[in-house]
């Protein structure tokens, strides 16, 4: 029943045959001040109606939802029909519920997507993060003042098409997402949501950080660190893109695809000391016709209690694409110590591998193909690896199926060490041919290769001018030509990275910026993520690290030609 302040009785001037009783209903009871309403019910077969102005009123998609139903309940309430059942008759009745319908309507065309603040001072829009995403408008900015916020999830049936970020103004790794020790996750999302999230860092007390299942999700200038499970779990119909980020110290792999249906990207970011069962950076398991590309990233030390090091790619005749990448110092307990791959089409192109090692085969890279698949490496250096007790100290392949192809072309396999089985450079367990085009095998032991070969223009030595090659502060053996094109400092030839008491590898860091994010590194290392170095020396506290301007894609701070040349460069990519 209505209470008397929701419904009162008004008696309009004139005479008692002519005189108009109305009934207000007030709806907006316990709703924000910002949502005022008002409607003034004329007589039974009476057409006199009095619609307020929603003009200046504000409310979100969930307060607009709440509203309307609370406007019907309220007018039927107070309607002096509400004892019976509503007629056809009843225009006036059925005049104010269709308003509701209309207010509603009127105020989805008035919302607008922007930034709202969440501080859990109460200084801003919303006091948590679940309240913002429940009822920030779809194409909404999140944006979190520093501090640390517990775990959330994001259901795409109830939100999306939103932006969670660290606040311009907070310092690098201060706005924290903490998981607690109970929680499955510390961000959950699920039911094909649609979320970004920049500049901010991700640590539980429990397992893993953060669930993706179908849904499209963008991690940009994020770091995810030290968990008892993984970084990224990544399920079903998803694409996902991990960006100038960093994942490490996570003890079951930094990322996990597992039967996904999409694409998942890893770009200009960092994987280091991650260790899991198989896999230790990346472990996919795919569906047939997903894919993976990652560009411009290092895999460094990270290790694996079975194969891949670094990473294992699983079957599903899928395609991954590594492109300028660095896997260095991982270690497989069992085979391929930086890169397992099975029944993948796999192309490796511009990247180093080199100081890993596995306890059986394969030091480097294990590469097992079947059904119609084709791995290929090309412009690649695969150096100072080691397969302790079997073969391939570089590579060991295994190829049963002659349909598939594995190829390497420009590439150079030096220094690489096998054990028992020899195969120092390359090893072929299987009865199908791996091809070297143009290439380089030198400095192996205990044998430069084995196996069935077809080599074209690849010199095969026994000794060749390498030396120790400074990239940074780590070193690694390479020709001089070859250190040269790595941006690296050769240290002359028959130079050890094990003795070098004549010279250090040290590097020199600076200030580098990717958009609004911040990290010291070498001028090479920014340069090879695209960021831009201030100096040697230079600290991230006496610079000021700008977000990009919209099509500033070379972020050299303008928009010119150059950005348009970098866009037809990587048109159709």
């Amino acid at each position: 029943m209505a209470r008397a302040e929701d419904a009162e009785m008004v008696s309009t001037p004139g005479d008692s045959s002519n005189s108009r009783t109305h009934r207000t209903a007030r709806c907006g009871e316990g709703f924000p001040p910002s949502i005022p309403f008002e409607a003034t019910l004329g007589p039974r077969n009476g057409d006199s109606r009095h619609f307020p102005s929603i003009a200046d009123s504000t409310m979100n998609f969930g307060e607009m939802a709440s509203f309307r139903s609370h406007c019907m309940r309220t007018a039927l309430e107070a309607s002096p029909w509400s004892q019976r059942q509503l007629t056809a008759g009843d225009h006036a009745m059925k005049t104010i519920l269709e308003y509701c319908s209309l207010v509603s309507l009127a105020f989805a065309g008035t919302v607008h997507a922007e930034t709202y603040v969440v501080d859990r001072e109460g200084n801003g829009d919303y006091w948590s993060i679940e309240n913002a995403v429940r009822w920030a408008p779809a194409g909404s900015t999140i944006a979190l003042v520093p501090g640390f916020y517990p775990a959330f999830g994001v259901d795409g049936r109830e939100s999306n098409a939103l932006t969670i970020e660290a606040v311009e103004w907070a310092p690098a790794g201060t706005v924290v997402i903490q998981g607690r020790e109970n929680d499955l996750a510390a961000i959950q999302l699920t039911e094909f949501a649609d979320m970004t999230f920049r500049n901010l860092t991700i640590h539980t007390q429990g397992h893993d950080l953060v669930h993706i299942s179908d849904c499209n999700v963008t991690f940009e200038g994020c770091l995810l660190e030290d968990g008892r499970g993984t970084g990224l779990s990544i399920t079903g119909e998803s694409n996902v893109s991990f960006v100038d980020g960093t994942i490490s110290g996570m003890q079951r792999g930094g990322i996990m695809m597992q039967h996904v249906d999409g694409e998942v990207r890893i770009v200009d970011s960092v994987l280091r000391n991650n260790n899991g069962d198989a896999g230790g950076a990346v472990e996919a398991r795919f569906w047939s016709g997903s894919e993976l590309l990652v560009q411009r990233t290092d895999f460094i030390g990270n290790s694996a209690a079975a194969s891949g090091g670094a990473l294992w790619l699983g079957p599903g005749q899928n395609i991954v694409r590594i492109e300028n990448c660095r896997f260095m110092e991982n270690h497989a307990n069992v085979d391929g110590g930086a890169i397992w791959a099975g029944n993948v089409n796999l192309q490796v192109l511009d990247t180093t591998v080199s100081q890993n090692s596995s306890d059986r085969n394969g030091g480097g890279v294990t590469l097992i193909p079947d059904q119609h698949v084709t791995q290929k490496f090309t412009d690649c250096f695969i150096s100072n690896n080691t397969a302790h007790q079997g073969a391939g100290g570089g590579v060991r392949v295994e190829v049963f199926n002659f349909s598939c192809g594995v190829r390497f072309k420009n590439c150079e396999i030096l220094g690489n060490v096998a054990g028992l089985q020899g195969g120092g450079g390359i090893a072929n367990e299987g009865l199908g041919e791996v091809e070297l085009y143009g290439s380089l095998l030198c400095s192996n032991w205990p044998d430069p290769a084995s196996g069935d070969l077809h080599l074209s223009d690849t010199p095969v030595l026994d000794r060749c001018g390498t030396g120790a090659c400074c990239l940074g502060d780590m070193c690694i053996r390479l020709t001089q030509s070859s250190c040269l094109e790595a941006a690296g400092t050769w240290q002359g030839a028959g130079t050890s990275c094990l003795f070098n008491s004549d010279f250090e590898c040290d590097v020199k860091t600076g200030a580098c910026c990717f958009g609004s994010y911040c990290l010291l590194m070498s001028d090479w290392e920014c340069d090879q993520h695209e960021g831009r170095w201030h100096g040697e020396a230079v600290l991230c506290a006496d610079v000021s690290c700008e977000k990009p301007k919209p099509g500033d894609l070379d972020r050299d701070g303008k928009v010119d030609v150059n950005d348009l040349l970098k866009l037809f460069a990587y048109w159709g990519d």
